[in-house]
């Protein structure tokens, strides 16, 4: 009756034992992923707010690129209307341009 009872005990410990051992793993384990988690999160964040000042300075250096710098581009008539324009002041016949205008 009581080597039973010793097993028993025993028993009973080495269950305590293992369920305790089991906590602490799920619980280490747990703790770990939340941390890792929670570095992953921040990166994410400062990845993202990386790439939105990359994104906004880029936009501002296209916008500045683009300010004022472009010529306009006229059409081929325009630019053939502006060579027989031109040609007539050169050989004085105002009155002929002067229509043309």
């Amino acid at each position: 009756e009581n080597q039973k009872t010793a097993i028993k005990h025993k028993q009973a410990k080495e269950l305590q034992n293992l369920q305790s051992g089991k906590f602490q793993m799920v619980s280490q384990f747990s703790k770990h992923w939340k941390n890792r988690f929670s570095d992953y999160s921040g990166k994410c964040t400062t990845a993202v707010h990386e790439l939105e000042k990359k994104h906004n300075d880029e936009i501002k250096q296209l916008r500045n690129s683009f300010d004022g710098t472009s010529k306009p581009k006229y059409s081929s008539d325009f630019l053939n209307y502006l060579k027989m324009f031109n040609h007539l002041v050169k050989q004085n016949q105002h009155k002929e341009a002067h229509v043309m205008k």
